[in-house]
């Protein structure tokens, strides 16, 4: 495969690594405009295919069999005139068409270029996976799968495209940007195609939708470009996919409309992220600003400040052909027809997989470790940290990553991992770029006093709790980045927390009741971490993990985990999941009340119960609770509680029952009760007044 290995994409010293390339060190006094009014002529596309103009398509698809027969069958289903729907289908495709053109292009790469310039120290490109990706857009149809953390990941791969004359990327792009003006009409001329977030159940359109795409697919020459995820993850968590256009793809594939097409993950790794404030909000209950040019306007702070370094990494192309290759044959008629179960789940398995390949592209910095080391000493009610202690902890777990010799899932974005000198360099530069949350001062690293952006006004919590919530919220973002490197062994420790006993800090299982905990754990949390492909060999990469760092023990079939409160890596470990735990507990705890009216009353008390937690023990242990749990902050997020209704719901601990007067979601008792002593650890009882 062709991701790049485990080590260092910069030194400290700032020096690009031999593979990789600083795509805007060369614009840096150099003219913009001569820049992007160079020759431009992008370096092949697949045989038989075509630059396809706006009128052509939408001929073409008007005039597509498929789609002929959805209009009639429309029509008759509304009782009104074939030509009302085929206006109709003409207006859609009006909205939804993109119209790529090349002074357009060069619109966008002149303001580009003086955006990524002001905003980024370097933009490094791993080239290989460049080299790769111009091999495979000769070959077959190609869709690009980046991750989505930022709004920025929308002009990226197309700078990328653009600086290294591939085919500009027809993109996938939601209808909020459609209404900004001026702007929506530039991205549409640069390769945007507006979809509406939601239209399952909008048959016509649906169909309008799937003939697109297939032209996109089939004959146009640009790469298409989409989000696996879907949206945005405000977590900096890899979501689980969304599987519309996906099955779109697989379809045209299936049909043999095509030859092949080769799908190919995209990591975009940020060292700071533009929204991080923005998602804090978010994850509070403040909803996001709508999309406006004014807006942007408005936010040119924003893009006065410095974000660090931006890595981007292309992966090995993933071949429809050959991952699915029981969905080939006579069992699809057309691609307007239904999917069955079998070929829904084998874009299901398609679509980890892609995420999987997406994580294993993600590179990772090692202030995303300090974060961890962070967010535990704001938990533990600390103003202020020994810088010492950090660096000591933090090379610990960098250790620990780069000596797993099943593979780390991440390739660090700076050094440090070996050498506790680089280290020191990188964490120093890092606190530089994320000065608005953490500042050092000899020795001591200090919390920065948060400044409240006008989204607090829309909040009734007061200044005090907005500092802490927020400030916790965008660590945990940070510590998220490598969430899925300490989550096998972090789950582990949680499998086997029930068994034992907190005053000997040992806790031990039998290997079968290990596993059997585990693979249910990662069944409760399938909405907040992709799964992996094999939950054995992953149990057993997390107990190599655990035996290897000394945090375990492993002998005759029992596994024995050891549970310290001191800076190390089981205090990691230990602790990572504490705020998701937090929130899954009351979740089921307040679920098990009584039955709800909706999902969204349920997902109201929910939050509304842990807010009260915190604000009722805030600190003091006066009912029994444990100090730590009165402190997981980021068990708020509103991502993780809105999961754990979904997880439950998927369980069945959770019946969501639809009738004419209205719906209502019954609580399954013995399964939410099961659920909850999976959850079960000694550090963090249930709140008291749940």
């Amino acid at each position: 495969m062709n991701n790049p290995s485990l080590g260092a994409i910069l030194t400290a010293d700032g020096d690009v690594s031999p593979g990789y390339e600083d795509i805007v060190e060369p614009r840096r006094g150099q003219s913009d405009l001569r820049w992007a009014a160079q020759e431009w002529q992008s370096s092949g596309s697949f045989a038989g295919s075509k630059h396809v103009s706006p009128e052509q398509a939408m001929t073409n698809i008007m005039a597509s069999e498929g789609l002929q027969n959805i209009m009639e069958e429309v029509a008759k289903h509304r009782n009104v005139s074939l030509k009302e729907v085929k206006e109709e289908s003409v207006e859609i495709l009006k909205v939804m068409a993109h119209q790529q053109d090349i002074s357009a292009i060069r619109k966008f790469a002149f303001f580009l270029a003086k955006m990524l310039k002001a905003m980024y120290n370097k933009i490094v490109v791993h080239r290989p996976g460049i080299e790769l990706l111009r091999k495979a857009i000769k070959t077959c149809p190609v869709v690009l799968l980046p991750t989505h953390r930022s709004y920025a990941d929308f002009i990226l791969v197309s700078y990328v495209s653009f600086h290294y004359n591939l085919p500009f990327p027809v993109i996938a792009a939601g209808m909020d940007f459609y209404h900004m003006a001026y702007i929506g009409q530039l991205l549409r001329e640069a390769g945007a195609f507006y979809i509406k977030r939601s239209f399952v159940d909008d048959v016509l359109y649906w169909a309008v939708f799937q003939e697109y795409v297939k032209m996109l697919v089939c004959q146009e020459s640009a790469p298409m470009e989409f989000f696996l995820e879907g949206t945005r993850s405000r977590t900096a968590k890899t979501l689980r996919p969304k599987l519309g256009l996906l099955g779109c793809v697989c379809q045209y594939a299936w049909l043999k409309d095509v030859s092949d097409v080769l799908l190919v993950p995209i990591n975009i790794s940020y060292d700071r992220t533009l929204e991080e404030e923005l998602y804090a909000w978010e994850l509070l209950g403040i909803p996001k600003p709508k999309e406006s040019t004014s807006g942007l306007f408005k936010a040119k702070r924003i893009l006065k400040e410095k974000y660090g370094n931006v890595f981007i990494h292309i992966g090995q192309p993933v071949s429809v052909k050959a991952a699915t290759k029981a969905s080939f044959g006579p069992g699809i008629v057309d691609f307007h027809s239904a999917l069955s179960a079998a070929q829904v789940s084998e874009i299901d398995c398609l679509a980890l997989r892609l995420a999987r390949d997406q994580m294993r592209l993600a590179a990772v910095s090692s202030f995303s470790f300090a974060a961890h080391f962070l967010l535990m000493r704001l938990q533990e009610g600390s103003t202020t940290v020994s810088y010492s202690e950090l660096l000591c902890t933090v090379s610990e777990m960098l250790a620990s990553v780069a000596d797993n010799t099943q593979g780390s899932c991440c390739t660090l974005m700076l050094g440090g991992f070996r050498d506790a000198g680089e280290l020191d360099a990188c964490l120093r530069y890092a606190f530089q770029v994320h000065s608005n949350l953490v500042s050092l001062q000899g020795d001591a690293v200090f919390f920065s006093p948060f400044l409240a952006s006008a989204a607090s006004k829309r909040t009734n919590l007061d200044e005090s709790q907005k500092k802490r919530f927020v400030l916790h919220l965008m660590l945990q973002h940070y510590a998220n980045q490598s969430i899925h490197v300490l989550l096998p062994p972090s789950l582990l420790c949680l499998a086997v927390s029930c068994y034992g006993s907190s005053a000997s800090s040992s806790y031990s299982a039998n290997f079968d009741v290990a596993l059997e905990r585990y693979s249910k754990l990662l069944q409760l949390f399938s909405f907040e971490f992709i799964p992996p492909a094999d939950k054995k060999q992953s149990f057993d990469e997390a107990v190599a993990r655990l035996v290897k760092s000394g945090c375990g023990q492993s002998a005759d079939g029992v596994l024995t985990v050891q549970h310290t409160s001191s800076p190390t890596l089981s205090s990691f470990y230990w602790s990572c999941l504490k705020p998701l735990v937090l929130t899954y507990r009351t979740a089921i705890t307040v679920a098990l009340r009584k039955e709800w009216s909706d999902e969204p009353s349920l997902v109201a008390a929910i939050r509304t119960a842990i807010l009260e937690h915190f604000t009722e023990t805030d600190g003091k242990d006066h009912s029994g609770e444990s100090r730590s749990s009165s402190t997981l902050f980021s068990a708020l997020s509103l991502d993780a509680i809105k999961n754990s209704v979904r997880a439950l719901s998927k369980l069945g601990a959770l019946r969501c029952q639809k009738s004419p007067e209205g719906g209502g979601v019954i609580p399954c008792r013995r399964l939410l009760s099961e659920t909850f002593d999976l959850l079960t650890r000694e550090d963090l009882p249930p709140p008291a007044r749940l």
